[in-house]
């Protein structure tokens, strides 16, 4: 993700409207489809946690509530199924199983977009700070 900070926009439009903003989704997305949280950059410390990887868990387990036994860890097997995608053996039913393919592409998505313009910020923020100190 470092590479998007250079194309982080300036002006105050949704990131999400941007074409970085719309990189940064999918990547964000993509992260948590593959058991990655979503950061945002700190400068100085710790990178902020936008998205755990734990709250895809969570979403798809409120969307198969009445499907699926949240005990038995069957959302995260779904998820890691459907991340590898339809070359995976048991894609098809996975998918399947959570009620299309794009279940947990979508939740993904849903789970990261409120997140861009924090991410922008603090992305903006890393990078004034970088070049201030010259690290």
């Amino acid at each position: 993700m470092a590479a998007l900070l250079k194309h982080i926009p300036q002006e105050e439009e949704s990131f999400l409207e941007s074409q970085a903003g719309q990189e940064w989704l999918a990547e964000a997305a993509d992260d948590l489809l593959h058991r990655r949280n979503v950061e945002a950059p700190n400068a100085v410390g710790k990178p902020k946690v936008l998205v755990s990887f734990n709250r895809l868990t969570e979403a798809l387990a409120e969307h198969n509530a009445t499907q699926l036994d949240a005990g038995r860890c069957v959302e995260q097997i779904l998820i890691a199924i459907i991340a590898v995608g339809p070359g995976h053996p048991l894609f098809t039913l996975a998918a399947r199983a959570v009620g299309g393919e794009s279940v947990v592409p979508d939740l993904a998505y849903n789970l990261a977009t409120p997140h861009a313009d924090t991410y922008r910020d603090a992305a903006r923020e890393a990078a004034r700070i970088e070049q201030e100190c010259g690290f």
